[in-house]
This record gives C-alpha cells, structure tokens and sequence, in this order.
C-alpha cells in the first residue's frame, strides 16, 4: 500500500497526528473509542505496512502548541518504538502555531510519503498551511478526517451540555433547534476542506471512527483514481 506514493523507491514514510484536544472527542454508540485511539491505530497500520516492505518511518505528533518528533528509521525495533510513542500520546491544546510547524518541516527533506490523521476541525490551519507546503515539495500527502457519528448525524443528546476543549468561550447545548444550522455549518466547512485538499492535488479520505478500521485505512491508502 505504502509504495503507492509518487515515488516508488527509497520513500520515507512520515505519520502525523493531530493530538489536540478535539482528538479526544469520544464515539457516543462505542465504548471506549474516541479520535485519537482511532487514528493511532491507523497511524500504527500504516507504520507496520512500511516496517514490512522496508521503508523509513517516523512519526510527527502536534499537541499542546508543540511538534514532538520521532525520527524516521527502519526495523521491527524501531516499530516498537513508534507504537510506542503512538499510545503515549495525549490529546491537549491546541495545534502549534505556523512559524512553528513551518520551522519543523525540515523532517521531510527526501521523498517521503506523509499520512496525517486530524479530525480537521480547525481548517484553514497552521497544520493545512503545512501539508500543503509539503506537497509543493513534491512529497505524497495523504490526509484523513476524523469524525464521530454523532458529528456527522448531528445526533448529538440535546439533554448535556457542550464545550470546546481548545476554546474559552462556555458550554453550549444542541438543541433540536440548532440541529440544521448545525448541519449546514459543517456541510460548508467540509466542502471547504475538500476543495482546499483537491486544490493542492492531496488525497482526502473523510470517515466515522465506528466505521471498520480495515476499509478506512484501505481507503486511505488506495492510489488516486483506483
């Protein structure tokens, strides 16, 4: 899957997670699932698949306004090591800043294929403004959105209050009455989102973290146009 990217030999293979606080958001019908367990497991997929056939990887994770890295390498043990600072990941903040993440974009400097996972909530972004800096440099971007199926039904309880753990501004409830609004809110973000990504020529995969992981994930990979 991973050699499907534009080049198809020595390709570094960059996982980026978005570990702001959103990520956290949890799935109202599953137990114990929320964002972030869903992209690390995809983001740990995708590791395996290149530590198979072979491939560098490291991994990128954006949370609480800073970019911890992990450096790309190759080798079961080094697999170990990424999974690893998968599970330690914790949703907090917000994303770093742009001049942060354009002074991190240095990790990507030979051919490399990017797979970032965030529930794209904050788009325009610092975090849009950097992959679409990367696929200028010619590297194989591939993004997945996240969301709950609550989010995309707008099924949201109209019983429990609501607030946004990356901003100040109080605790909302969703009423009945807010739900079409609601709904036409995040048809024209995301529509916006997957203009902005065909634009800039980057794969868009947009899914329900209850959806099964394994026709996600080959979604994501799958080459363009297949």
């Amino acid at each position: 899957f991973v050699r499907e990217a534009e080049r198809d030999s020595h390709v570094a293979v960059w996982l980026v997670l978005d570990c702001s606080a959103s990520m956290a958001e949890p799935s109202r019908s599953v137990d114990g699932l929320d964002k972030l367990a869903y992209a690390r497991m995809l983001l740990g997929c995708v590791a395996a698949i290149a530590q198979r056939q072979g491939d560098a990887f490291g991994l990128v994770v954006l949370g609480g306004g800073k970019v911890a890295f992990t450096e790309a390498s190759r080798g079961p043990r080094h697999l170990q090591r990424v999974l690893a600072q998968l599970q330690r990941a914790e949703p907090a903040g917000s994303l770093p800043d742009a001049e942060t993440l354009k002074a991190s974009l240095h990790f990507a400097q030979s051919p490399s294929a990017i797979y970032a996972a965030s529930d794209l909530l904050d788009w325009p972004s610092p975090l849009s403004i950097a992959l679409t800096r990367l696929r200028q440099m010619r590297h194989d971007v591939r993004v997945l959105g996240l969301q709950t199926q609550a989010e995309v039904d707008a099924s949201f309880a109209s019983d429990l209050a609501y607030r946004d753990p990356e901003r100040e501004e109080g605790v909302f409830r969703f009423g009945a009455d807010l739900k079409d609004g609601y709904r036409r809110n995040r048809e024209a973000h995301f529509n916006g989102v997957t203009a902005q990504c065909r634009k800039s020529d980057m794969p868009l995969t947009l899914a329900a973290i209850e959806q099964s992981p394994i026709d996600v994930l080959r979604r994501w990979l799958r080459r363009p146009g297949r």
